[in-house]
């Protein structure tokens, strides 16, 4: 591994209410052992991205680079074992490392870990460097965070599941599901939504879409819902009533209310 060029190119946010992302070129994290670099293909959009250059959740340090859903092509590997091989097209999700060391790391719970999650961007790694996001042409971070794309998959398709399609699969695959015996409300139908509504179906219940207007009527039918209901018809609503056994809520507004009886 050569690790002569620490330097890439990125697309940033480099000051507060400056639009749109300006391109730079800026340090990647310093090499070691357990490093992967890739040169980035493709990298999808989440609304994150948004609210955190938007510094909805907080202040951000600058420059920041967005953008946790990424593939490449592995281009380096560090001299530990890895699971991809160069040449591989991978890809990384929005946690890119953890301590390693806790009961959750070691029993393959990395995302509960109680030391150190670290996230795509705007953390930093053990040694103080930044951690970069997609918005560019490489990236490098942890191996053990890196995975193979699957072949009959194409990139375009396949980046969103890093973030959205994990966040709508995990719970259901969790959730005992009885085939054609569980009945799914999926309240929302955006992103987190439409994968929400077909994994559901993969599991064989029956599914319920819900929005609060009828703009989603047809494509909740149409990406496989079984029934469609309009949250402001509380007629409708009442009649679901003690039906559910279970419920998947991928988004809410400002009139939402969650009552447990």
């Amino acid at each position: 591994m050569s690790t002569e060029n620490n330097t890439f190119t990125v697309w940033a946010s480099i000051k507060k209410d400056l639009n749109p992302l300006e391109q730079v070129v800026i340090n990647l994290k310093q090499w070691n052992k357990d490093s992967i670099e890739l040169n980035v293909t493709h990298c999808g959009v989440c609304g994150s991205n948004i609210h955190t250059l938007e510094e909805e959740w907080g202040p951000i340090e600058y420059p920041c680079v967005a953008g946790h859903e990424i593939i490449g092509i592995v281009s380096s590997i560090g001299s530990n074992f890895c699971n991809v091989k160069v040449g591989d097209r991978a890809g990384v999700g929005p946690q890119s490392s953890s301590c390693h060391q806790c009961e959750f790391c070691l029993n393959s719970q990395e995302n509960m870990c109680q030391d150190s999650v670290m996230y795509t961007y705007q953390s930093n790694w053990p040694n103080g460097d930044r951690a970069f996001g997609g918005y560019a042409d490489k990236w490098r971070g942890d191996y053990r965070f890196v995975f193979k794309v699957p072949d009959s998959m194409s990139s375009r398709v396949a980046a969103s599941f890093f973030c959205a399609g994990i966040i709508a699969y995990a719970p259901l695959k969790h959730s005992n599901i009885i085939p054609n015996k569980s009945v799914i409300r999926v309240m929302g139908i955006g992103g987190l939504g439409h994968y929400g509504i077909q994994f559901a179906k993969g599991f064989g219940a029956k599914v319920i879409g819900i929005s609060h207007s009828e703009v989603k009527r047809d494509i909740a039918f149409q990406i496989g819902c079984d029934e469609y209901l309009n949250s402001s018809d509380k007629d409708a609503m009442s009649k679901y009533q003690n039906q559910l056994t279970h419920i998947l809520c991928t988004g809410t507004g400002s009139d939402f209310e969650f009552i447990r009886n």
